[in-house]
């Protein structure tokens, strides 16, 4: 049993919006790149979205960073709290907040 069932349901229902709209996108990237012999070439190489048992190397992560306050004198300028890295899948959905932060 998860330590906060009430949070463990709303990221489950989260996930699966999320991977409602992955699918929409997929779609829409085959349709985009008129993928004339499969436009859902994206979409079936991502049978694990409805099959969660097939392996894959798909990560859902939910990561917060709260904001560090602007007149800490130990914060360094210019201070990086992320390391610079890819993301090595075939999409990527990133939710930011109007506070803002995150670079692309």
């Amino acid at each position: 049993m998860p330590e906060s069932p009430e949070f463990y349901s709303a990221v489950q229902e989260f996930q699966t919006e999320c991977n409602f709209l992955i699918r929409k996108l997929l779609k829409l990237l085959g349709l985009a790149l008129e993928l004339q012999d499969d436009p859902d070439y994206f979409l079936n190489c991502s049978s694990h979205l409805d099959h969660p048992e097939i392996p894959n190397e798909t990560d859902f992560r939910a990561i917060f960073y709260p904001s560090i306050a602007k007149d800490l004198e130990d914060v360094p300028e210019g201070s990086v709290r992320c390391a610079e890295h890819t993301d090595y899948e075939i999409i990527t959905l990133l939710f930011q907040d109007d506070v803002g932060g995150l670079e692309v």
